[in-house]
């Protein structure tokens, strides 16, 4: 009997619009992992004609790297989990695989104070506040480009930021979104010497005034940091430094530092604003064991 089903295609498409707590960016880049990896084999198939069978053999056969899998699978589940919510399929087909245990492509540097002074050494002065905020808050590069004077919060001698946005990849380029989780929206103290640096860079600046900006007031795009300052940087130190980090490595090395001088990873957590402690235990766990040690101390 022939099937009235809708194709998986059409399934798929279908979950992607109605997924509406997605970014654009974010639809995009599920409608890309679709047309390259899952509508070649399966997307003509009627969604109640595909099996565990069908679904195993094309997850094997994936020529991608683990991470990417991982998403992959997650994006048909999601939209086999849809159908059966709504009556379509009776079970999910894609329930249980798993990738292959992936290995970590970046791993974490945590740059020691004597390595930033070499970074602050070659960087240009009018980068230096921008990464000294980035090393010294934790703050990812699209929360800290998307700061406004508005957003810093100056009492007494301490300025305290407020993290409620960030430049997002959207459909034509880089978007004004919320931050990456509910958690992320923040408010995150910084040390008095660099409270008083960007009170003195505010000068006339009105309150919706990017704090960092091109000269003619636009937004610092990740790509143009990146391309025009962090990389020609990078290939200038690394043989000095013994590391080459990326920009986001100032969050971990921000972390590392707060660790060191025996901050809880909960207050960590809540400053580098993690969903999960497990993700901040995952990450940084391992620097923990001096910190412990300490703790093991004050009983003696």
């Amino acid at each position: 009997m022939r099937s009235s089903a809708p194709p998986l295609r059409e399934v798929l498409e279908r979950h992607i619009t109605m997924s509406t707590n997605a970014s654009e960016g974010t639809r995009k880049k599920y409608r890309r992992l679709a047309e390259q990896h899952i509508y070649p084999e399966l997307g003509g198939y009627p969604v109640d004609a595909v099996s565990t069978e069908d679904v195993a053999r094309w997850f094997s056969a994936l020529p991608v790297a683990a991470k990417t899998k991982k998403n992959i699978h997650a994006l048909l589940s999601a939209a086999f989990k849809r159908s059966v919510a709504e009556g379509v399929i009776s079970k999910n087909p894609a329930v249980g695989l798993r990738a292959p245990r992936e290995e970590v492509e970046f791993q974490p540097v945590f740059l020691t104070e004597g390595q930033m002074m070499m970074i602050y050494s070659a960087l240009p002065e009018r980068w230096r506040l921008f990464v000294e905020l980035l090393e010294n808050s934790g703050l990812r590069y699209g929360e800290a480009s998307a700061l406004r004077w508005q957003d810093l919060i100056f009492e007494e001698n301490r300025c305290t930021i407020s993290v409620t946005r960030a430049w997002r990849r959207g459909e034509s380029g880089e978007v004004i979104g919320p931050p990456k989780t509910k958690k992320s929206i923040r408010r995150v103290a910084l040390p008095v010497w660099l409270s008083k640096k960007l009170l003195e860079a505010r000068g006339e600046a009105r309150p919706s005034d990017l704090v960092f900006a091109k000269p003619n007031g636009s937004h610092i795009p990740n790509g143009h940091f990146h391309q025009r300052v962090w990389i020609p940087l990078m290939e200038k130190l690394e043989g000095e430094l013994g590391v080459r980090p990326r920009i986001h490595d100032l969050r971990h090395t921000h972390a590392s530092r707060l660790i060191s001088k025996g901050v809880a990873l909960p207050v960590i957590q809540a400053r580098l604003g993690h969903e999960s402690i497990t993700t901040t235990v995952n990450t940084y766990g391992h620097l923990t064991s001096d910190a412990d040690a300490r703790a093991a101390a004050l009983l003696d």
